[in-house]
């Protein structure tokens, strides 16, 4: 609170009232759009991690676990390798857009123009009913590169995921989504023509760029036109692609509701909704070689129809210059050059910062080595809120390090029994509830024995403790100590190849979500990131309030985890479930174990 809140009505100025204490003591750096508790312990985190990716490796590092020594300096400078390419600024400018012109040469060479497909769509050679299977000129292109797009971290037109079946956790399904971005951030920002304006002009700007910094690829006839000629016209078109495919993508609450997501259909189901796309063909590039699946998971049937009209009778041009401006903004920040200066600039804006303000190098580099490609989805300079499986970079190495300086096994096995302790109040609770039935009742129970804990770091998948096995995970990833652009391809690569393999498997269960360095807000992993890497930072945040709430997907129930009191530590669950509310406060196993050690919460008056 205010220091002065006793003279601020809260009516007039709420804010302040509140939070003047904060703000007296936390600046907001240039680069940073907002500033939190969160922020506070991530901020943290990440001069830890700075530190071990600056030192050199001593072989000082006292290993939780007996590991192999060569492995554990192997996987070392993998990490520090990675971070010395990022850092390297001078090389990263000296190399310009080629490394970006590269990639989209590529998509020029997987999507290359139909001889003659003219001034019409490039659909409209044929009728659907007049399509020779799957794998007709058409759609192979087409699907040659999106699959391509997708295995480097690029989603174009569709999304994919590969994960647990919503109601078969044992087994792994491939999801097709509707795109969450398919330019600007939400489909909302396409109703301002102001921004609208200032965003065409940036797609204009860039593409012209790259395009007379483009030379022929060497593989293409002499005198062959390199990609496309860039003009007023075809941005136009661009972006009323993207409005469309917003407008058609379901609305947030929808893309949560696991009634509405989750919609089995078999490939000759979704043949029919979205022809132009062959997914037996795509599944023939990305998926384990022999999976044929009985049903894929549709987000949104709706979608894949929207989109397939959109296809039939958009311009080959259009779609190519799509393609390529999504790989642009997939990969901005990967390279320096003159030519990508204003979508930077752009991207600032939509942030709310300064056009040209830039962040510490170091900072945009320790997340390069922890997260690879995931700053699309994460906002950037704070902590996540969800760390997509396939977006881990070398994070799991980078945690190996980070619990070796920052977090003990006592920490962990601390951590561990504050949640048998809450696991045992809840089983306590359970049956004392006379209003249940007998057969409710143990059913309850038995769901809360099968919570698996995962606090602090995985043991499995890989297991932090053994560096071997650390070595193993990453077996087949290669990290240059002189590319960072090369490095950011390899990583989107490796997670793409790790994730398709999961198809035809069951489910690991012994998988996490986050990185053991993840600073989380979520209900997955609060008391995960609180009892884990902050456990020795708690003491230096001050903090101004926590609000934490979360609906989650399947079971549709609200947990809300509202205080840290001055006196203490208190834990508030309020959860409704069907028609039934259970109200579980001051969970006194959890505030007993957190006062038992000193000074791991600290009373500020704020």
């Amino acid at each position: 609170m205010a220091p002065e809140y006793q003279t601020i009505s809260p009516c007039e100025d709420f804010s302040k009232y509140v939070c003047g204490g904060w703000e007296l003591k936390h600046d907001l750096r240039p680069d940073q759009d907002s500033v939190s508790s969160g922020s506070v312990m991530y901020e943290n985190s990440q001069q830890t991690l700075r530190h071990l990716l600056e030192s050199s490796y001593s072989g000082s590092h006292e290993s939780i676990a007996s590991s192999s020594a060569s492995a554990e300096k192997l996987i070392f400078d993998k990490i520090q390798s990675a971070y010395n390419a990022c850092m390297d600024e001078g090389s990263i400018k000296q190399r310009g857009s080629e490394p970006l012109l590269n990639v989209l040469r590529k998509i020029e060479e997987l999507y290359p123009p139909r001889p003659d497909h003219g001034s019409t769509g490039f659909f409209h050679g044929r009728s659907l009913h007049q399509q020779e299977g799957f794998l007709d000129y058409a759609n192979e292109p087409f699907t040659r590169a999106v699959a391509y797009l997708s295995s480097i971290g690029v989603d174009a037109f569709v999304s994919f995921d590969v994960g647990a079946d919503e109601k078969d956790p044992d087994s792994v399904v491939l999801t097709v989504n509707a795109l969450s971005r398919p330019g600007l951030p939400s489909k909302e920002y396409y109703h301002d023509k102001e921004l609208l304006n200032a965003y065409a002009q940036t797609i204009g700007q860039v593409l012209e760029a790259l395009l007379r910094e483009a030379q022929p690829a060497p593989q293409l006839a002499p005198g062959t036109a390199t990609m496309f000629e860039c003009s007023e016209e075809l941005v136009k078109a661009v972006i009323e692609l993207e409005k469309n495919l917003a407008f058609a993508s379901p609305d947030e609450a929808d893309a949560e509701d696991v009634t509405k997501y989750y919609n089995p259909r078999s490939l000759t189901q979704i043949h029919a909704l979205l022809p132009q796309l062959s997914m037996p063909y795509l599944l023939s590039l990305l998926a384990p070689s022999g999976f044929e699946p009985s049903e894929v998971i549709v987000g949104s049937p709706s979608y894949l129809e929207s989109l397939s009209q959109e296809l039939h009778g958009a311009n080959y041009e259009t779609l190519r210059a799509y393609l390529v401006w999504k790989t642009v903004q997939g990969y901005v920040d990967e390279a320096e050059d003159e030519a990508l200066v204003s979508l930077k600039r752009f991207n600032n804006r939509l942030r709310g910062k300064e056009p040209d303000v830039l962040e510490d190098r170091w900072r945009t580099c320790v997340k390069a080595v922890d997260r690879g490609l995931g700053k699309n989805t994460i906002s950037q300079g704070e902590p996540c809120t969800r760390l997509p499986a396939g977006l881990k970079a070398l994070g799991w190495i980078l945690s190996k390090f980070f619990i070796e300086e920052a977090f003990s096994q006592e920490a962990k096995a601390f951590g561990d029994q504050i949640i048998h302790d809450i696991k045992q109040q809840f089983v306590s609770k359970l049956a004392a509830a006379g209003w249940m039935s007998k057969g409710v009742r143990d059913v309850a129970i038995e769901k809360v024995h099968r919570i698996i804990q995962k606090i602090g770091y995985p043991t499995r998948s890989p297991d932090l403790l053994d560096a071997t096995a650390i070595e193993k995970y990453y077996e087949g990833l290669h990290i240059s100590n002189d590319s960072y652009f090369a490095n950011a391809l390899a990583v989107a690569e490796f997670n793409s190849r790790r994730e398709w393999s999961k198809l035809g498997k069951p489910t690991d269960r012994d998988e996490w979500l986050m990185t053991a360095v993840t600073v989380n807000v979520s209900e997955r992993g609060f008391l995960h990131q609180w009892l884990q890497d902050q456990y020795r930072h708690f003491t230096r945040a001050r903090l101004c309030g926590l609000v934490f709430h979360s609906y989650r997907r399947l079971a549709h129930r609200r947990i809300d985890v509202l205080s840290l009191i001055q006196t203490g530590l208190v834990i508030r669950i309020d959860r409704l479930v069907g028609d039934v509310h259970i109200d579980t406060t001051a969970i006194d196993a959890f505030a007993y174990r957190a006062h038992t050690i000193p000074g791991i919460l600290q009373s500020t008056g704020e």
